[in-house]
């Protein structure tokens, strides 16, 4: 297990704030000089505590929905599992991508433009896999939030971090808007300068289609891919599903999320559960404890499952 000091917590901090942020800037943020930020982002990278950093597209503005699909396997067979999954990885409809445990083996975003092309995906993945898979459970996945990791660094700090949600547009892209949002998925950290030089570009026209895809909120932002096991947290995904609730109760819900140093990111859902509570804790003692805080903070609470969430395969909010 790897120990996380003071200004290693402070780092993945900043970074969840901006993944962007030029090392010179966190630098000043957290009383480290630029050489040494970058080779602390390095060995997070190399201990695997860190997996990347991502541009977070808000593909409601592109007209998709994100449907969460959760897959239950009829039996272990290690070969047809591993095809399964190199499916999903390159499948082009497909933004994230766990390993899980408890009542389902994967969690699968799938970002589609409507019910008929969901539908058309996962027929076919139905017809691939029949012999393996056992259960689909689909969710429509309406918003996400993210909260910083309050437990590694003490903050009250309201941040403004990347999001998905809102009414569906179809705002075009043409496709230097795409390529560039292509690379900046893959690495959100990619130098403006390397960019321009592999799409034979212009670095300032580079810095103007990005500035305009974040100004049309089209990039919420970069965030970072943590790997809480490493530093012996475990990672819960906790499926919620309450009865009717006002607005009143929605947002004590909301802020109750928001200050729970445990609490990672909602999703609001429609479907079999209603909300999505993304949660990382030492042990099950403490996850149950979260649990209990959530039930006393919402009254209307009806059911929790959770889902221990082992390794994330993959994570790109533009796969296409």
């Amino acid at each position: 297990m790897i120990v996380l000091n003071v200004k290693d917590r402070k780092l993945v901090n900043q970074l969840e704030v901006n993944g962007r942020q030029p090392n010179t800037f966190i630098g000043k943020m957290i009383g480290l000089k630029p050489d040494v930020v970058a080779y602390r982002i390095n060995r997070l990278e190399k201990e695997g505590v860190l997996k990347g950093t991502i541009c977070y597209v808000n593909f409601h503005k592109l007209g998709y929905t994100d449907f969460g699909v959760y897959i239950s396997l009829k039996y272990s067979m290690q070969q047809k599992e591993s095809q399964l999954v190199e499916y999903l990885k390159r499948h082009t409809n497909v933004s994230y991508l766990a390993r899980v445990g408890g009542n389902y083996n994967f969690i699968v975003g799938l970002l589609a433009q409507d019910s008929i092309s969901l539908h058309h995906i996962i027929k076919e993945l139905k017809s691939k896999f029949s012999g393996l898979i056992d259960q689909f459970d689909i969710v429509t996945r309406i918003s996400l939030q993210h909260f910083l990791r309050k437990y590694l660094l003490d903050t009250k700090a309201k941040e403004s971090l990347p999001y998905f949600g809102g009414e569906l547009e179809k705002v075009q892209l043409d496709d230097l808007d795409k390529k560039i949002i292509t690379h900046l998925t893959q690495d959100g950290r990619a130098k403006i300068v390397d960019i321009a030089t592999k799409l034979k570009e212009a670095p300032s026209t580079i810095i103007s289609r990005v500035r305009r895809l974040e100004k049309e909120k089209i990039i919420t932002g970069y965030y970072p891919i943590i790997s809480p096991g490493k530093f012996g947290f475990q990672a819960y995904n906790l499926l919620v599903r309450t009865g009717p609730i006002d607005e009143i109760e929605e947002r004590k819900l909301m802020e109750f999320c928001e200050k729970h140093p445990h609490v990672i990111w909602t999703i609001n859902t429609l479907g079999a559960w209603d909300y999505e509570i993304g949660v990382e804790v030492e042990n099950q003692e403490k996850l149950q404890e979260v649990i209990s805080q959530l039930r006393e903070n919402l009254p209307r609470l009806m059911k929790i499952d959770f889902l221990a969430i082992f390794d994330t395969l993959k994570y790109s909010l533009y796969p296409f």
